[in-house]
């Protein structure tokens, strides 16, 4: 007799068996010898080695032999099934990278609103970090004096202009003329542009634009758009990629220019946050032209990652931004001088 073990699929116990394979079905019979089961061929599947399922049926039989000559039995997957299911599948495969890679760009604006804070926060942390690793871990400068004059800056634009999230600000040592946002109210500003400004209002300017962009939840767009499912997923799940969806999304936004609509958003929240703090913003207009005529060019990394080429300047958003009515100064001039030297110390992280 075929001997086993069956378990009907309802109830945790299995009970001892003896199976009878006919030409088409399997009928399975208790210790009775009352059949409490038929399986039609047509509907048995192999699980491995010994053991065989019908729906939640299980049957394991004790001999391998037996179970060798069951599997043998079986009618096999024709040709047709096995392309509907490559083509099922294949179906499956494509509209999943269709999404990430055309539908997702297509709402990465409604996804960036739908990121909860707490996550934009950590992502923006992340991104941050990568940053910082891209250029050298120990060129994050911290001096003092000049740490106090930049926070003078950004407390007085954040009064004018409450953010959305709280703003942190890092200057990396690189002589990179720019600046840029991140998730989470993170912005990094590299010392070449500090390097490039000429007036504390130059420098207040860029960091108001940065401030809406980040406010806007354009950098967090951006980076949906552009790294797509990788960047999500991370947002998601956690650190699943070890970091490479923050660091892809962190270099993506480097060198990546915002759409016209986002920078006229930006522009317009920057000169009214400008104009709130009383801070006259000529010379960010000043800033941008000299910078759109080719000084303060980048002997290392080139033009690619000036502040100019990613936030392209025109002839209207500099008329607009010298039609501002503030008359102020960021800084007095001892400030000035300090900010200016901010990377004279720098700090390992």
């Amino acid at each position: 007799m075929r001997e086993g073990r069956y378990n009907d699929g309802r109830r945790a116990t299995a009970h001892r068996v003896t199976v009878a394979l006919g030409r088409d079905v399997i009928a399975i019979r208790d210790a009775d010898e009352l059949t409490i089961a038929r399986w039609p061929l047509s509907e048995v599947r192999w699980l491995g080695k010994t053991r065989f399922a019908r729906g939640d049926e299980r049957l394991a039989l004790a001999d391998r032999e037996v179970a060798k000559a069951l599997r043998r039995s079986l009618p096999r997957p024709s040709r047709r099934g096995l392309w509907r299911g490559f083509a099922i599948a294949g179906s499956a495969v494509a509209a999943v990278v269709m999404f990430f890679w055309i539908g997702l760009p297509l709402i990465a604006g409604q996804v960036a609103r739908a990121v909860p804070p707490a996550w934009e926060q950590q992502s923006g942390s992340w991104m941050e970090k990568q940053v910082v690793r891209f250029f050298g871990d120990d060129r994050v400068c911290a001096g003092t004096e000049g740490r106090e004059a930049l926070d003078t800056v950004v407390e007085r634009l954040a009064a004018a202009s409450p953010p959305r999230l709280p703003v942190t600000v890092t200057v990396v040592d690189s002589p990179v003329v720019n600046a840029l946002a991140l998730p989470g109210g993170r912005i990094v500003v590299f010392r070449g542009l500090i390097d490039e400004a000429e007036h504390p209002n130059e420098v207040a300017g860029v960091l108001a634009h940065e401030m809406a962009h980040a406010d806007l939840r354009h950098p967090t767009e951006v980076a949906i758009e552009r790294v797509g499912g990788a960047l999500v997923v991370s947002l998601l799940v956690g650190d699943v990629f070890g970091g490479s969806g923050f660091g892809i999304a962190a270099q993506t936004l480097l060198s990546s220019a915002y759409s016209r609509e986002a920078e006229r958003a930006a522009d317009a929240r920057a000169l009214a946050t400008m104009q709130a703090a009383d801070l006259d913003a000529a010379p960010f207009a000043a800033f941008f032209e000299r910078l759109a005529k080719g000084e303060g060019a980048m002997p290392d990394l080139g033009q690619a990652l000036a502040f100019a080429d990613t936030h392209p300047p025109s002839r209207e958003r500099a008329e607009a931004m010298r039609a501002s009515s503030g008359t102020g100064e960021a800084l007095d001039a001892a400030q000035w001088r300090m900010l200016k030297a901010v990377c004279g110390d720098k700090s390992p992280r």
